[in-house]
C-alpha cells in the first residue's frame, strides 16, 4: 500500500518513478477532486510505461464502480465529476454531503417535522440548507448562518425571523412562501425585494415595523 502524505509525496512520486496502479480498491468520492488527482495525472503523462494508471477502476461508491479515475477528469462538461461526492453524518438524520466539483455542501433536512432549527451544520463553506416541510415556528440566526448560501424554509409554520438572518449573503432569494408571519422585523429592509420571497402574505400594520 502506498501511502502520499502530501501534495509535495505525491508530485515527487509521480515525475520520478513509474508504477503500476492497478489492482487496488480505489474509492471514487470527493477527495479525487484534489489537485492529487491533476498532479498525479500530469506526471504520469511524462512515463508512458505507466499505462496502467488509466486501467485504475473505481471500487466505491458501487454506483460508480468500473469507471476509470481519469474519467474524473476537471472540465466543464464532464457530468461525471459531480457525482464525486463524499456523505457526511449530520444531526437529526438529514441527508449531508460535500461536493467539490460545485463548491458546495447540501443539508438536506427537509420533511422531518423538526420543531426547532438544528444548532450546529457540518464545518464548510457555502452551505445548501434545506429545513423546507417542517414544523418549525421560528428562524432564529446561528453560528453557521455566515456559512449558508441558499436557504430554503418554504412550507413550514414561522411566525417571526431574526434580525440576523437578513444580513446573511445569500446567493439565491430566500424562499419563505408557506409560512404563517405576523411580524417582520425593521431589518427586511437590509435586503433588496428580489431577495426575498413571501409569496401571499397578510399582516396586521401598527404605526412602525417590529
Amino acid at each position: 500500500m502506498v501511502g502520499f502524505a502530501c501534495e509535495y509525496t505525491v508530485k515527487r512520486f509521480a515525475y520520478s518513478y513509474i508504477a503500476f496502479l492497478g489492482n487496488n480498491n480505489w474509492t471514487c468520492d470527493c477527495n479525487l477532486w484534489d489537485d492529487f488527482l491533476t498532479d498525479l495525472l500530469r506526471g504520469f503523462d511524462y512515463h508512458p510505461g505507466s499505462v496502467g494508471l488509466y486501467r485504475i477502476s473505481c471500487s466505491n461508491p458501487p454506483e460508480l464502480r468500473q469507471y476509470v479515475v481519469i474519467d474524473f477528469q476537471k472540465n466543464k462538461t464532464n457530468e461525471l465529476q459531480h457525482l464525486s461526492i463524499c456523505n457526511i453524518t449530520c444531526a437529526h438524520n438529514c441527508i449531508c454531503f460535500h461536493q467539490p466539483s460545485k463548491n458546495r455542501t447540501v443539508i438536506d433536512c427537509s420533511g422531518l417535522a423538526l420543531k426547532a432549527m438544528p444548532d450546529k451544520m457540518p464545518y464548510f463553506n457555502n452551505l445548501e440548507k434545506d429545513l423546507s416541510m417542517n414544523d418549525l415556528s421560528k428562524l432564529d440566526g446561528k453560528s453557521y448562518s455566515y456559512r449558508v448560501t441558499k436557504p430554503y424554509v418554504l412550507n413550514n409554520h414561522i411566525t417571526t425571523i431574526s434580525p440576523i438572518i437578513y444580513k446573511v449573503p445569500n446567493l439565491i432569494p430566500i424562499d419563505f412562501r408557506g409560512n404563517s408571519f405576523d411580524t417582520l422585523s425593521n431589518s427586511v429592509r437590509l435586503k433588496s425585494p428580489c431577495s426575498l420571497l413571501f409569496g401571499h402574505l397578510t399582516i396586521r400594520c401598527i404605526c412602525e415595523l417590529q
